[in-house]
């Protein structure tokens, strides 16, 4: 166990919920693009099944791999043929800006949980100190990861 915590970026207490994660960060930030693209008229993400929230079809291997050795990642890119767009340079640049902004808006989501939750008391009422961890720090790996990490496309 020692050496996979040496090799790996995340501590492997803590790499369930990480994994969790980036593959909701990585499912909504490709939805996302796969999206706004085809409601602007470019079908090539749909043609290719793309405008979905099912995570094993933006999952990229080596991506997810290089992300726990590497702490970077990626998953599988959106095809976009901004040739199909009635204003390309404006829907484009839309197309671009939904995987962020998506991966803010769930970091935001995670921020107002956790605010929720520490307030309402929820997590001062936590007595196993297991479950205290796990959901700290699920919300942690939520908010930091989703809103920072992965706004880099």
């Amino acid at each position: 166990m020692d050496f996979l915590n040496q090799i790996l970026r995340i501590p492997l207490d803590q790499l369930p919920f990480f994994l969790i994660t980036v593959i909701i960060a990585f499912t909504v930030h490709e939805f996302s693009h796969a999206y706004f693209a085809n409601k602007f008229g470019d079908p090539t993400a749909k043609q290719q099944g793309r405008v979905t929230l099912n995570p094993v079809v933006h999952f990229d291997f080596f991506g997810i791999i290089l992300l726990l050795l590497a702490g970077f990642g990626w998953a599988r890119p959106v095809p976009v043929n901004r040739n199909n767009f009635a204003k390309p340079r404006q829907m484009g640049i839309i197309v671009t800006a939904a995987g962020p902004l998506s991966n803010l808006l769930l970091g935001v989501i995670g921020t107002m949980i956790y605010i929720v939750l520490i307030q309402s008391g929820v997590m001062g009422s936590i007595t196993s100190d297991k479950l205290f961890q796990a959901v700290s720090t699920f919300l942690r790996h939520s908010i930091l990861r989703t809103s920072c990490c992965f706004c880099l496309t």
